[in-house]
């Protein structure tokens, strides 16, 4: 792979070029463009540029809806589900979260629950906006199937990644964002990519038996992680965000890579936007300071480095505005 350094600005304005001439309005494109260069800054190559060209691949085949129609239904005082109409899963995503921040400063706390949607790609991203406006933000979805019920061969549930953002005032916030099994399938599809070999205990083959093997990996299961512990939470967000918002669930999500259908993946995704200092008081910023300096000056093992969820994150983020993205130069010629 062949890198090159470029200015987060430069990088931005190449990719706001890419979605205007691809169809997407200024707005859209702008969301699209913030999107991908901020999860490049956070150092999630494998929900960043790496995937644009399928991206594109599905506006220019017209899968996704372009012009979509958003609808909130309200459901309770701080609760509504939307429908993101086949749209740009990073799009309707953007919306509905915004949607959720601007209720939150309102109430103290929303929620929003959305079906007909597609992939929304690192789910970090968007508490990262939450928490930037003072809110605790948390997210979670529904995926494709990739990971059997604990004990099982197949796949039933998908990796469902959880993530929550906490501010602080003058700390980097608080910031966690796992899948629920033992690694993200996109590692097992560079290793698939690089024709390398994949850790033992990550996967099951189809007949059930460890392997290696990206290929088998992928056709077989993942694991999850914790054993019944990460299958369980698998579960309960498969229920909650795809069942209850009205989207698919269990293996009738649709897959992100495909070409053959004009359909949604009609993934479930929940956004919730709570105002802490309409619960705590003011002061909550400082306190979450106080609390996180705790964490990262207490005596560490040798080997060990004290941070917490988010810190790394942020320290990456700041070098890369400091010093620019390094990216694979293929995926700058689009």
């Amino acid at each position: 792979m062949k890198s090159k350094l470029i200015s987060s600005e430069d990088l931005y304005d190449k990719l706001n070029e890419v979605f205007i001439n691809a169809g997407l309005c200024q707005k859209e494109s702008k969301d699209m463009a913030n999107y991908f260069v901020t999860v490049e800054k956070m150092g999630i190559r494998t929900h960043g540029l790496s995937t644009i060209k399928t991206h594109l691949n599905k506006i220019n085949s017209k899968q996704y809806n372009l012009k979509p129609n958003f609808s909130l239904e309200e459901k309770l005082c701080c609760l509504s589900i939307g429908n993101s109409d086949n749209a740009i899963g990073i799009i309707s995503a953007t919306y509905f979260m915004n949607y959720c921040v601007k209720l939150a400063k309102e109430k103290g706390i929303y929620i929003v629950h959305t079906n007909n949607s597609n992939t929304y790609g690192a789910a970090a991203y968007y508490n990262y906006l939450i928490q930037k406006n003072g809110l605790i933000g948390i997210t979670f979805c529904n995926t494709p199937a990739a990971m059997a019920a604990y004990g099982g061969k197949l796949p039933l549930f998908g990796t469902n990644p959880f993530s929550i953002a906490i501010p602080a005032n003058k700390m980097p916030p608080f910031i966690l964002d796992i899948s629920t099994s033992i690694v993200a399938k996109s590692k097992i599809n560079i290793a698939r990519i690089n024709n390398q070999k994949i850790p033992e205990g990550w996967a099951l083959d189809i007949e059930g038996n460890p392997t290696t093997d990206p290929i088998s990996a992928i056709k077989g299961t993942i694991l999850p992680m914790a054993g019944h512990k990460g299958a369980g939470i698998a579960m309960a967000i498969d229920i909650v965000a795809g069942l209850l918002s009205g989207a698919a669930y269990q293996d009738n999500v649709k897959k992100f890579y495909r070409d053959d259908e004009c359909s949604s993946m009609n993934v479930g995704q929940v956004f919730i936007a709570i105002d802490p200092t309409k619960i705590y008081g003011a002061s909550f910023f400082d306190d979450m300071d106080l609390y996180l300096k705790k964490v990262i000056n207490q005596e560490s093992r040798e080997e060990f480095s004290l941070r917490y969820p988010g810190l790394d994150l942020s320290r990456r983020i700041d070098r890369a505005e400091r010093e620019g993205v390094t990216i694979d130069t293929s995926l700058l010629s689009l």
